[in-house]
This record gives C-alpha cells, sequence and structure tokens, in this order.
C-alpha cells in the first residue's frame, strides 16, 4: 500500500452497553493493528460500570491518538450509539467493531488495502466464530463463492456481512444516511441493503481477519424470535430495491414472515425472552399481504385463527407439529449462526 493511503485516518466506533468484561480486549486489538493511523470512539449506551475508566486508561497511554469516551445518560439501542460514535468520527473511513468482538492485527491493514486495490467504498470479510466459555473456534460465517457471484441478490437472502468486519468511507453517511435504531436488531442489514441501493461499491477481504463471540449472556442480539422478525420487516422494507422480478421478492419476504410467525409460535418464552405466541397471527397475516397468491399462507392462517377462537391446547399442539415450516426454518437458521 502506498504511503497516501497509509496516511488515512481510521476511525473505530465501539457502541457498548455492560461492556466492562470486554472493552479492554476490544482497545488492545485496536493497538496491535498493524494499521497505526487510527483514532477511537466509545460510546455507552446508557450503561454503568468500569467502561469510562478503562477507556480513560487507555487513552493515557496512548501517545499522539486521539481515544474519546461518550455516553448515553439513556439505554438508546446499539444503533444510536454507533450513530453517536460516528457523528463524532474525523476520519476519512469508519471501521465498526462490537465491544464483544475481537480483531487480529491484520485486519485494518487488509481492509483498507483490499479498498484502495479494488476501487471499493465498503470492505467486508468472513469472521472466525468462538465461544465465549472455551475460546475455541467454532466454525465461519461469510459469504459463499455463489453468494460473491450473485452479489447483491445473495445479500437480500441472507445476511452474510458482520459488522466488525466492516470498513467505509465516511462520506457513505450523507448517501446512504444513519443506522435506523427502529429495525434493531437487524439494522446493519438495513444500511448495506441501503448502500446496494445508492449503488456503493462493495468489496470481500479474503481471509478471516475478525473473530466473532458466542454464547454470552451480554449480547445485544440475543433473541432468536426477535431477530427473525426483524429481518422479516427489513426483507419486507426493501421488496423494490433491486431490479429482479418482484415476485421473487414478495415470496422471499413471505418466507421471512412465516419463519418468523412460526419462531413466535413455537418458542418457550422461558428460553427466548423475546418469544412472544400472540405475534404469530399477526405474522402469518402480513406473510399472506405480501405473496397473495401462496395458498399455503392462507390456509396455514386460518387454521391458527381456528385454534385461537376454540382456545383449544390439543388443536393448537396438533397445528404447531404440523405448522413446523421445514424448508422455511432456513431463514431463522441463517441468522442465528451469524
Amino acid at each position: 500500500m502506498n504511503s497516501t493511503s497509509q496516511g488515512e485516518l481510521v476511525s473505530v466506533v465501539i457502541p457498548t452497553y455492560r461492556g466492562d468484561r470486554f472493552i479492554g480486549t476490544a482497545l488492545a486489538d485496536i493497538a496491535a493493528q498493524s494499521w497505526s493511523h487510527w483514532e477511537v470512539i466509545v460510546v455507552e449506551d446508557g450503561s454503568q460500570g468500569e467502561t469510562e475508566s478503562i477507556v480513560r486508561r487507555f487513552a493515557a497511554a496512548q501517545t499522539g491518538r486521539r481515544v474519546e469516551y461518550l455516553r448515553h445518560e439513556k439505554n438508546m439501542s446499539q444503533s444510536a450509539a454507533r450513530n453517536t460514535a460516528i457523528q463524532a468520527a474525523r476520519g476519512t473511513h469508519i471501521a465498526l467493531l462490537d465491544v464483544d468482538d475481537r480483531w487480529q492485527p491484520s485486519h485494518l491493514t487488509a481492509t483498507m488495502a483490499a479498498l484502495h486495490s479494488n476501487q471499493a467504498e465498503l470492505a467486508y470479510s468472513t469472521v472466525a466464530k468462538f465461544d465465549d466459555r472455551t475460546e475455541l473456534v467454532t466454525g465461519t460465517w461469510g459469504p459463499t463463492a455463489w453468494d460473491l457471484k450473485s452479489f447483491p441478490y445473495s445479500l437480500f437472502r441472507h445476511c452474510f456481512i458482520t459488522p466488525a468486519t466492516v470498513v467505509f468511507q465516511r462520506d457513505l453517511i450523507d448517501r446512504v444516511g444513519r443506522f435506523e435504531p427502529a429495525l434493531c436488531p437487524c439494522e446493519d442489514f438495513d444500511f448495506w441493503i441501503r448502500c446496494v441501493a445508492a449503488n456503493v461499491r462493495f468489496t470481500h477481504v479474503k481471509g478471516c481477519h475478525v473473530l466473532y463471540r458466542k454464547n454470552h449472556v451480554e449480547a445485544q442480539t440475543g433473541g432468536t424470535c426477535r431477530m427473525t422478525e426483524a429481518y422479516a420487516r427489513v426483507i419486507d422494507k426493501h421488496q423494490t430495491t433491486f431490479p429482479n422480478p418482484p415476485t421473487e421478492y414478495y415470496r422471499l419476504a413471505a418466507r421471512a414472515y412465516f419463519s418468523a410467525a412460526w419462531c413466535h409460535a413455537t418458542t418457550n418464552p422461558k428460553q427466548d425472552r423475546t418469544a412472544d405466541p400472540s405475534r404469530a397471527l399477526a405474522l402469518l397475516r402480513r406473510a399472506c399481504e405480501v405473496h397473495r397468491r401462496k395458498a399455503k399462507y392462507w390456509i396455514h392462517c386460518e387454521l391458527l385463527q381456528a385454534c385461537e377462537r376454540l382456545n383449544s391446547n390439543f388443536l393448537r399442539r396438533q397445528f404447531l407439529h404440523w405448522f413446523r415450516p421445514r424448508k422455511f426454518m432456513r431463514v431463522g437458521q441463517l441468522i442465528s449462526a451469524a
């Protein structure tokens, strides 16, 4: 990489909520980057603990680098905290880092190199997933060869871009807008699709330069039902974003709502606090509205309404056994795998 690109300032934005256990490691990963021209903005989203003191100690140890701590007095969502950090950024590029994820020392250098060599505006890479308890790598998450070949249509089918891998040009915010808190926890998915609609140039960085933490209680994206429903709402919002025949996107949006309805209907709220069986019928109705020609959705909707009217637990159990959308489940599985 040439000297000009090496001189570009990368603003690392870290939203955090109850992230005391992770913030020190995240900051250490930034300090270990082979890319030396960076600044850090940490925004604590309403929680109180040791995060501020940890950030200030880190800042005191950094010579000639800007390390800023900001806070929301009330919890406003991860998206809002990320937006606050981006607004305070001074760099030409924004690098996203969730407080519980890890960066390899090569991350910023490899990602900035890909941006320049491919004349791209947004770069992302595949992540290695690791278990919080054992710290063992359990797999990877990112685009397949088909996903890369079929981009951006493949992105609409499932979100394979993890925020902690992303670096983008700062001026994209002026063109695309900020992250949308109302779509949390799929606000990142919505942002990527808005970038596609604005003809932003994407590039995939080879190799795994980011570690994605799984199975910890502090995770802000927890709750499969909440995640699946948000995913459906984002797909529904962007049905007309791509130039392919509209019927394909109606099918994808309806499938996502169907999967979300199943998730709410069959998940025990004690196992997933975001589960709300009363939401299943409304989500099924939306699936019917989106894809009116799909008789199966209408049949499921009518049967579930009958179960509710009869208030029969036996009929409800029988219906849910039959309702299980085997081929549609993969939408929720793809989300929860990330």
